[in-house]
């Protein structure tokens, strides 16, 4: 979370305005995530999904997460402007979770993600992880909330916009807007009810780990 939020949107040391601050603006992460149960299977190292399970956990830290994450929201809101320099969005992160405690883990080793190397997996599969956290999430509250139900493109393009402006690989950037515009795109056709936006995502992450198998990267 800290190093997508941090380390990737000051990567390039320029400021953050246009596309990149409205596609900052747009992005956000879940504090819930769903179990591993049975109704999650993988074969073969593809992940097949044959229900959405409807009970979940609360993140450790989650609550003190929000708060970080409420902070830097209405830093966005407040920027009239819509531009921020990387030093202040730097600043702000890092004074806003050390009066949180911290709630992001650092230096830590990874753990359903690590590969078998430090330069193999980690970051790219806890990105798949959050972005799946992400939409589940979505469903999770609705399902606790009644009122009309979100835009289901809506959680998926703000992944699609993260990835764009952020995503520090280049290659796994350029596949994956090729595959979420081209190979397998993110539409209303595809994407009408919040099940598909969830089923949408599982899809192309099997499609990645179709075009990765037998290399190095998911080693």
């Amino acid at each position: 979370m800290r190093m997508a939020l941090l380390d990737e949107v000051t990567r390039l040391g320029i400021p953050i305005e246009g596309d990149r601050f409205r596609k900052l603006y747009a992005f956000y992460f879940p504090t819930k995530t769903l179990d591993s149960g049975p109704e999650t299977i993988r074969r073969n190292k593809r992940v097949v999904v044959r229900a959405v399970i409807d009970s979940s956990n609360t993140l450790r830290n989650s609550e003190r997460a929000k708060q970080v994450f409420a902070h830097l929201r209405q830093l966005l809101e407040g920027r009239v402007s819509a531009v921020i320099s990387v030093e202040e969005w730097r600043n702000q992160f890092e004074n806003v979770e050390r009066v949180y405690g911290y709630p992001f883990v650092q230096n830590a080793t990874w753990q359903h993600c690590a590969g078998s190397s430090t330069e193999f997996r980690g970051y790219t599969c806890g990105l798949w992880t959050t972005f799946h956290a992400l939409t589940a999430n979505v469903i999770i509250t609705h399902s606790k909330n009644s009122g009309t139900a979100p835009n289901p493109l809506g959680p998926l393009r703000a992944i699609q916009g993260w990835v764009q402006s952020f995503f520090g690989c280049e290659h796994c950037r350029q596949h994956f807007m090729k595959m979420t515009t081209q190979t397998f795109p993110m539409s209303e056709q595809r994407v009408f009810r919040l099940n598909d936006m969830l089923m949408y995502l599982w899809r192309a992450h099997n499609i990645v780990n179709a075009r990765l198998h037998g290399t190095n990267t998911e080693a």
